[in-house]
């Protein structure tokens, strides 16, 4: 099949949309894509349920099956933008298929208590300005890993809301063509919080005391496709995670981070739509508001500096 763009570039998701095309071409053939019907997707299924284990043994998950799924409907979409389908077969599959994988294990927001203990503790100076950045930001791990000093940015803009002309701190990917996120909400403005910049300051100067400032944020380099920038980072971070954790099996991971971001950001009174803005989530049906966030950031910027982040100084809020 001719593989599709469909602005998928994180390497891991298109290497698992792969898997999922070779996994249908193995056990449903090679077929026209005008083959590909809403009964051979609701087959397909089938055999992933019949044949496909999940990563340590068991039962295939239901987020390997959304993946698997998804791979295909790529092909399908492209298929469409080049005529050669009027609609996709598959739009309402996942009705008929919900659950019939293992469910996935819900992974945690920090309770404020754990989010505290965790930085406190002795982590390497690195690892902490990463924390602090995922803490603040709600970027994934593989976002802030791939940071450059020209991904630092004084957006200026003239704000309507504020009725004056304003620069906003961000971090940004638009100017850079070299960084692989998710999906395409991730290549947003992300305004920075009052609280995160002297640490980032300090951070940026000490790293480039010898020279002009330029290039990474962090040393986290792959050295093959299959690795992603965020895999060292992953396991020096997750470790001071687990210290936190009141008990082995809780599901506090690195990426709880971007969970307690949300978590802050709805209980500070932040709207849906602004929140999954800075977070780089998608903008849910018809939203708006979520439109119209890149052209005036500066209450964007204000709502967030309204969130306390002040725990990253490692002590209490009293």
């Amino acid at each position: 099949w001719e593989q599709p763009d469909n602005n998928v570039t994180a390497h891991s998701t298109v290497q698992e949309y792969k898997r999922g095309q070779n996994f249908f071409i193995d056990h449903l053939g090679d077929l026209d894509v005008k083959e590909i019907t809403l009964q051979r997707g609701l087959d397909y299924v089938n055999k992933l349920v019949e044949k496909k284990t999940g990563r340590f043994g068991g039962a295939v998950s239901n987020a390997t099956i959304e993946k698997y799924v998804s791979g295909i409907r790529q092909v399908l979409n492209h298929s469409i933008d080049r005529n050669w389908i009027e609609a996709d077969p598959w739009t309402n599959i996942g009705k008929r298929t919900k659950n019939r994988g293992k469910p996935k294990e819900e992974r945690l927001a920090f309770e404020y208590d754990e989010i505290v203990a965790y930085f406190k503790q002795p982590i390497a100076e690195e690892e902490m300005m990463v924390s602090r950045i995922l803490a603040c930001t709600g970027y994934r791990l593989e976002e802030v890993t791939q940071l450059e000093y020209e991904d630092l940015i004084d957006l200026k803009q003239f704000s309507n809301a504020n009725q004056k002309e304003e620069t906003i701190k961000v971090f940004s990917f638009k100017n850079r063509a070299d960084f692989t996120v998710k999906e395409k909400a991730s290549v947003r403005f992300c305004p920075l919080h009052k609280t995160l910049m002297p640490y980032l300051d300090k951070w940026i100067a000490n790293r480039f005391k010898d020279g002009t400032p330029t290039g990474r944020l962090f040393d986290y380099r792959i050295h093959h496709e299959s690795q992603k920038s965020s895999d060292k980072a992953s396991k020096l971070i997750g470790k001071w995670v687990e210290k936190v954790r009141k008990f082995p099996e809780q599901k506090l991971v690195t990426h709880s981070f971007r969970k307690s971001f949300t978590t802050f950001c709805a209980t500070s009174g932040m709207e849906d739509s602004m929140r999954r803005y800075i977070g780089g989530w998608e903008q849910l049906g018809q939203d708006t508001n979520y439109l119209k966030y890149s052209a005036d950031l500066a209450p964007v910027r204000d709502k967030l500096n309204e969130v306390n982040f002040d725990f990253i100084h490692g002590v209490a809020d009293e």
